[in-house]
């Protein structure tokens, strides 16, 4: 019905813009969002063009249309606005942050504190041996399911040899360093320690009571799956989906299924609690994690937290 709308001509001394206001003509912009930008009018005309939308330029660069057809011209316009704006989004480079590279710095520095932390219990610092320490803070099955549910943190901080402690930092540098650049130093960290203590708790109540296992790999897993939920971002529907998956299980078959004392178990549900987290961050929009005083506050969160873990752990405990 549109493409067939006769244009019409005005009278020798009526101006075409009392016309068309005359004959029931609207102009877009009054009717296009707010943020919708008025330099993009020349586009918004190939638009109507496609669409065989009937409209003329008024005397002040309005673009008017037909009343009738102004909800789907508006709809049309918008729909492609809004395509637009998700396209230079990709294409944009961000002005680099200055603090990236000390916030990079800072992470690895938290990381190298598992190395100490593993040294300090070779050197027999503490007067305890390796095995003393794993009976004591290690993610236990049987004692967890008894209540003594902060092991699932402790855990994450003990490891078994030297191999196993670099390891861990080593891979699980980049994505930690990923998720803290995406989310800040504060949520970042608190959400890579909360996926590795849930992947921890479910593999516990997956492989019973007799189940033992230390390390920071089901974190580090567990950021791998907080990362590759930034692939929902980039596309809709089910290839998005399909690539986030695709990537956390490629991983997980990279990094995470070899040699037999390999703890598979913690590595998926990390994984799997990782998706699950970056997913539910995705839909926070009411603050900032980036800023200063968030990321300190949250950050000293995680910090406490890891230490209460571990004061419950030895309070609860006597060897």
């Amino acid at each position: 019905m549109d493409r067939d709308k006769k244009t019409f001509n005005p009278k020798p001394n009526e101006s075409k813009d009392d016309i068309s206001m005359q004959k029931g003509y609207a102009d877009i912009a009054e009717h296009v969002q707010d943020e919708m930008r008025v330099e993009f009018k020349a586009e918004w005309e190939l638009i109507l063009l496609a669409l065989g939308i009937d409209y003329h330029w008024g005397k002040k660069g309005e673009l008017l249309v037909p009343n009738e057809v102004v909800a789907r011209a508006v709809r049309e316009i918008e729909e492609y606005e809004e395509e637009v704006f998700q396209e230079r989004q990709k294409m944009t480079m961000e002005i680099p942050d200055l603090n990236d590279n000390k916030k990079a710095w800072f992470n690895l520095l938290v990381l190298s504190f598992l190395l100490l932390f593993y040294t300090l219990i070779e050197k027999n610092i503490f007067r305890l041996t390796l095995e003393n320490w794993t009976i004591l803070g290690g993610v236990d099955g049987e004692k967890i399911r008894a209540g003594q549910w902060w092991r699932v943190i402790t855990g994450l901080t003990l490891h078994s040899d030297p191999a196993h402690v670099l390891s861990n930092v080593v891979f699980g540098a980049p994505f930690v360093v990923g998720v803290c650049a995406r989310w800040g130093l504060g949520l970042g960290w608190m959400t890579i320690i909360l996926s590795g203590a849930i992947g921890n708790l479910v593999n516990v109540f997956v492989l019973g009571p007799r189940h033992l296992s230390i390390g920071f790999s089901t974190a580090v897993f567990g950021a791998a799956g907080i990362l590759a939920t930034n692939l929902l971002t980039e596309t809709r529907g089910f290839g998005s989906w399909f690539k986030c998956i695709f990537y956390g299980l490629s991983l997980l078959a990279l990094l995470g299924g070899g040699g037999p004392k390999v703890d598979l178990g913690a590595h998926f549900f990390g994984l799997v609690s990782g998706l699950f987290l970056g997913i539910i961050l995705h839909k926070l929009n009411f603050f900032d994690p980036k800023k200063k005083l968030t990321e300190i506050i949250l950050f000293l969160s995680v910090l406490a937290i890891v230490l209460w873990a571990w004061a419950t752990t030895i309070l609860n405990h006597s060897i």
